[in-house]
């Protein structure tokens, strides 16, 4: 003889199982991607000598390290397109 209370939370406990089950797999297959923008996770590193280092939830660019880096990016293009044979070389050799 069936009871309908304890069908009743049979099929609760039943349903909130099943979507356990769905959150688990979806959380386990979805791939969060960082976009431009996107603020970084809060985390601190403790140093050897006990002191703490934490970093700012965000960056902002600073302009004058951009025009560096551009110049620098500027040499590393060219001398890449200067070096691509032996890059390959060097692939071809591993």
């Amino acid at each position: 003889m069936s009871n309908p209370k304890i069908d009743r939370y049979l099929r609760a406990g039943i349903l909130v199982l099943a979507g356990a089950l769905v959150y688990v797999i979806y959380a386990s297959i979805y791939e969060r991607v960082i976009a431009a923008g996107d603020n970084a996770p809060e985390f601190s590193v403790q140093t050897d000598g006990g002191k703490t280092v934490k970093l700012p939830d965000s960056f902002t660019p600073n302009k004058q390290h951009h025009q560096v880096h551009m110049k620098n990016y500027a040499i590393f293009e060219r001398l890449s397109v200067k070096l691509f044979d032996e890059f390959e070389a060097i692939a071809d050799l591993q």
